[in-house]
């Protein structure tokens, strides 16, 4: 389905809202079958679209998730604790809802034993 969207003809922005979805959990779910290097590159091809297409909200999960899954890949976070920061305050940026916020919150007090601010 990826590569159908990649393929359209069509101006990437009639389509970027089911493209976005579609990818943003293809992105986590990649990353849950450990499938990393296919989760940072769709990533990465998310975050230029989104950015290309003058739109942020999910932005700040993205960041989040390609650090996530780095640091999974690696076996090792400790370099990453302001990936997590310029993530969090890309949810504030965007204006986030708690409920969005509160994974990444609860993570970040469980590894680095600080509230996120």
């Amino acid at each position: 389905m990826i590569k159908g969207y990649e393929r359209s003809k069509i101006d990437v922005k009639r389509y970027e809202i089911p493209f976005i979805l579609l990818s943003v959990n293809l992105c986590a779910r990649y990353e849950e079958i450990d499938r990393f290097e296919d989760s940072i590159h769709l990533t990465d091809k998310v975050i230029k679209n989104l950015i290309s297409c003058k739109r942020g909200d999910e932005l700040g999960f993205l960041v989040e998730e390609k650090t996530y899954t780095t640091d999974r890949m690696t076996g090792n976070n400790a370099k990453s604790i302001e990936k997590y920061r310029q993530s969090y305050q890309l949810f504030e940026l965007m204006k986030a809802g708690e409920n969005e916020k509160a994974p990444l919150k609860r993570a970040y007090k469980e590894w680095y034993g600080e509230d996120i601010n």
